[in-house]
């Protein structure tokens, strides 16, 4: 193996590492912010509340 194909291994490792780290980051934010606007929407006060 030669120092090219090594490096070109090693970038496309780089890549597909940094694409799914970013596809888990991008999906948790989702979610995490969901799941905060629906506790706020759960916690509200009742309006029809005496």
């Amino acid at each position: 193996m030669d120092t090219q194909s090594a490096t070109r291994k090693l970038a496309e490792l780089h890549d597909y590492v940094r694409h799914s780290f970013n596809l888990f980051f991008g999906w948790f934010t989702f979610f995490a912010g969901v799941n905060c606007a629906s506790m706020g929407w759960l916690a509200k006060p009742d309006p029809d509340a005496p």
